[in-house]
């Protein structure tokens, strides 16, 4: 029996737990939104918050498929064209994800979108910043430990996914330069 079969998204613990983590995540990024006191709608709030929980299971369907493809570029491997075109259709589903809900969240408030951004953007940055220390960690300590270059390839495509992932998101959280700035210039 193949392993992967028994895998199913309908298990019952799937169908209880998902539903919670989802509405606990709202509810958790809710309350500090709430105490800001920065006058934003509550309706707005949440639909701003559901936006960036959607972008940012967008950003992990983008990020599973282009890390398999770079690992499978530095690899040098061979895959045929049906696991190909799995690869851009997950990336294609999390790019569409992505970029409805950015749509969405133009549509918001300011005020409703503030705090949600915030923590968005900069847990973004932590997050890509944690996973590229720690591959790059791998990678030295795996080159010196072991002194071959055999097993480097996850951790390098790692290292470069992570390394872009904190940049950008660095890049667009900075006050004064990039998009978030920008576009809130703009509204006022």
């Amino acid at each position: 029996m193949d392993p992967l079969s028994s895998l199913s998204v309908f298990e019952p613990v799937h169908l209880v737990v998902v539903p919670a983590l989802v509405f606990g995540t709202i509810a958790f990024f809710l309350i500090p939104s709430l105490l800001a006191g920065s006058g934003a709608r509550v309706d707005a709030l949440v639909k701003a918050i559901c936006c960036y929980v959607m972008k940012c299971f967008a950003l992990l369907l983008m990020g599973v498929s282009a890390l398999l493809g770079v690992y499978n570029m530095i690899t040098d491997t061979v895959v045929t064209m049906p696991v190909v075109y799995s690869l851009v259709l997950v990336f294609a589903v999390g790019l569409l994800i992505f970029t409805h809900f950015n749509r969405v969240i133009a549509t918001i408030d300011a005020a409703s979108v503030a705090v949600p951004r915030a923590i968005f953007h900069h847990g973004c940055v932590v997050l890509g910043t944690i996973l590229a220390v720690l591959s790059g960690l791998s990678l030295m300590l795996m080159g010196l430990l072991s002194g071959s270059v055999a097993g480097l390839a996850m951790p390098a495509s790692m290292l470069l996914l992570s390394t872009i992932f904190a940049v950008s998101f660095s890049l667009h959280a900075t006050p004064g330069r990039g998009f978030v700035s920008k576009q809130v210039a703009r509204k006022r």
